[in-house]
């Protein structure tokens, strides 16, 4: 399954393309309840890939929605998650992107390379990776690094603060995530649906239930209907009285049934 209670796979479209990314509990605990809750309420959705750096990763997670920013601010951080040295960061390692002990709030970051150089602070515990579209994430346009280390890099509280007026102006060909989504296997939805359907029988009314008795004597009748057609073909006038007289018995059985009901 795509989600289970370990795991999970999110699927994102982007200006680019679209790939996935899976995270697991096990790697990083809190972490995962953090980011389990972040992409069920699309906190991701329309956010830009603000830090690409080649060779080395591309960050995100900066949202300039008022809601958003209020509600996963840096003040809602949560506790670091111990580091696993038996998990080195590689390509397509996914972790939450602090600013000092237990900092970890909404900003991720995805490796582009083996880098023994991340992975040593203690926010920086793996929480995922990506598992598929690694070419899409490798081709996001990359302005250099961000302001704190490039004084013409994209500046994260601009974006946060003025949004898409600023990335318009002076950062034209930012990507940016169009809609992050928790993948349901096919499986599952088709579960669900009958589930639905299921439920919506058993919970009728009792209009309803007339309907489908309705419904019913007219199969019942327009069945005889075709056996008497049958009958004149195929046995004359004697097959005709007996049809007849099965005609008469059974539109009284459903007459008797329908007012029984």
């Amino acid at each position: 399954m795509a989600t289970t209670t370990e795991n999970f796979l999110v699927e994102c479209s982007t200006s680019k393309g679209s790939f996935s990314m899976t995270f697991h509990r096990s790697w990083s605990p809190l972490g995962y309840g953090r980011l389990l809750a972040l992409f069920q309420d699309g906190y991701y959705d329309s956010t830009y890939l603000y830090r690409v750096v080649p060779n080395f990763l591309v960050q995100f997670g900066v949202s300039s929605d008022d809601v958003m920013k209020e509600k996963w601010s840096w003040k809602n951080s949560i506790q670091d998650d111990p580091l696993t040295p038996e998990r080195p960061f590689k390509k397509g390692t996914i972790s939450f992107a602090g600013a000092g002990p237990n900092t970890r709030s909404a900003d991720l970051f995805i490796s582009y390379s083996a880098n023994p150089g991340l992975g040593k602070s203690p926010w920086e515990s793996p929480v995922g990776e990506v598992t598929s579209g690694m070419n899409v994430v490798e081709s996001f346009k990359s302005y250099g690094d961000i302001s704190a280390f490039n004084k013409k890099g994209p500046n994260p509280n601009k974006i946060r603060n003025q949004g898409s007026e600023y990335v318009a102006s002076e950062l034209p060909e930012m990507d940016y995530f169009k809609r992050c989504s928790i993948a349901v296997p096919a499986s599952a939805k088709v579960k669900t649906a009958m589930v639905a359907s299921m439920e919506s029988a058993s919970s009728g009314s009792v209009f309803d239930g007339g309907l489908l008795l309705v419904n019913v004597l007219i199969m019942v009748i327009s069945g005889i209907a075709v056996l008497v057609i049958l009958s004149r073909i195929c046995f004359g006038k004697r097959g005709r009285r007996k049809a007849a007289r099965a005609l008469n018995a059974d539109f009284e059985m459903a007459s008797l049934t329908g007012k029984d009901n």
